[in-house]
C-alpha cells in the first residue's frame, strides 16, 4: 500500500477522536466528527438551498430553525471492479422529503466506493458510517483479486436513520459481477443480498464468503473469499451483503461478486441503482433562522414504516 493509502487509514483513526473545528455557512452550523474537514458546496435556486456533501464527509449539519422538511438524496458507493476494470456493482440512491418536528441537527456520513483490484493488490472496502464495504478476496496470483465492496451512506435526524447501501465488489472474472441495489452478485459463487439475509456465496468446493451483517441494523458487508480467483466484498447497508465465494469446481477455477448492501428508508422515499459518485444532499428553503426547532414542536422524531431496496421488510 503506498503512503497515501497508509496517511488515509491513519486519518480515519484518529478522527474518531480529534474530528475538525465547527465551520458557519449561510446561516447553517456544521461540525466536524469524522474524517471530512471542509464544509458542503450549498447552492441557492428557486428559494430553495441544496447542500451537497462529498464522499467521505462525516459530520452534523443544522438546518435554519423553522425548517418544515428537507428534501434528501442519500447515494451509497459504489463496488469495486477487478482487475480488468469490470464488474462492479452499483451503489444505491435513496431520495424522498421529510416532514420535521422539533430537531434541526442531521448526522451525516458520505460513504465511499470499494477500491477496485489492481494487478497485486485486492480492492479495499469502501468506507461508511453505518456500514463499510467488505474488502475484495485476495486471489493466488497476480491480476487474481476481487474488488471492494462500496460503503453506505446516511443521514439520522432523531430517531430517523436513512441508509443507501453500497454495490458490491466485482470478482476476477466476467460473470462474476457485484450486486446493485439491494440484489445478489454474479457467478456460482456471488454473494447474498443483504436484504434478504442471505450468507455469502455458497458452493460445493473451496472457499464460501464471509456472511452479511444480518441482524443488526447498519452493518458491514462480507469479505470475499480468498482462493484461485478472489471474490467480490460485500457492499455496507442497513443488512451488509454477502461477500462472493472462490469456487475450484469441476468445470474449472470460478468466483463470485459481492451482493450489495440494502437500504432502509421512509414510506413514500425511492431507491434506485446508480454509477454516480456516493454522496448526501440536503434541500431545503433557504431561509433566515426562525427559533430553535424546526417543524412544530417535538422529540424531534420522524416516524415511519422500514423497508428496504431488496423489498424484504424488517423492523427499524
Amino acid at each position: 500500500m503506498d503512503g497515501w493509502g497508509s496517511l488515509l487509514r491513519l486519518s480515519v483513526r484518529r478522527s474518531s477522536v480529534i474530528g475538525f473545528s465547527a465551520v458557519l455557512a449561510a446561516s447553517a452550523a456544521v461540525s466536524g466528527v469524522g474524517e471530512a474537514g471542509a464544509a458542503p458546496s450549498c447552492e441557492v435556486d428557486g428559494g430553495n438551498r441544496a447542500c451537497t456533501f462529498a464522499p467521505g464527509y462525516s459530520g452534523t449539519y443544522t438546518l435554519p430553525g423553522g425548517v418544515s422538511a428537507v428534501t434528501l438524496t442519500v447515494v451509497g458507493g459504489n463496488g469495486g471492479n477487478n482487475f480488468s476494470g469490470e464488474g462492479a456493482g452499483m451503489g444505491t440512491v435513496v431520495s424522498g422529503t421529510l416532514s420535521l418536528t422539533g430537531s434541526c441537527e442531521m448526522t451525516i456520513v458520505a460513504g465511499t466506493n470499494g477500491a477496485d483490484a489492481s494487478y497485486e493488490m485486492r480492492g479495499e472496502g469502501g468506507k461508511g458510517g453505518l456500514g463499510p464495504g467488505g474488502d475484495g478476496g485476495e486471489g493466488s496470483g497476480y491480476d487474481r483479486n476481487g474488488g471492494g465492496g462500496g460503503g453506505a451512506s446516511t443521514v439520522t435526524v432523531g430517531s430517523t436513520v436513512v441508509i443507501a447501501g453500497g454495490g458490491g465488489g466485482s470478482g476476477v472474472l466476467s460473470h462474476a459481477s457485484g450486486g446493485s441495489n439491494g440484489g445478489d452478485g454474479g457467478g456460482l459463487g456471488g454473494g447474498k443480498s443483504g436484504g434478504h439475509g442471505g450468507a455469502g456465496g455458497q458452493a460445493q468446493h473451496d472457499s464460501p464468503g464471509a456472511a452479511d451483517g444480518h441482524g443488526s441494523v447498519g452493518a458491514a458487508g462480507g469479505d470475499g473469499a480468498a482462493g484461485d480467483f478472489g471474490g467480490g466484498g460485500g457492499g455496507g447497508g442497513a443488512h451488509g451483503g454477502g461477500g462472493g465465494a472462490s469456487v475450484e469446481d469441476l468445470g474449472g477455477s470460478v468466483d463470485g461478486g459481492g451482493g450489495a448492501g440494502s437500504s432502509q428508508f421512509p414510506s413514500g422515499f425511492t431507491a434506485t441503482a446508480s454509477k454516480g459518485q456516493p454522496r448526501v444532499t440536503l434541500t431545503f428553503a433557504d431561509q433566515s433562522s426562525n427559533g430553535s426547532t424546526c417543524g412544530s414542536a417535538g422529540n424531534g422524531s420522524v416516524g415511519f414504516g422500514s423497508s428496504d431496496s431488496g423489498l424484504v421488510n424488517f423492523g427499524s
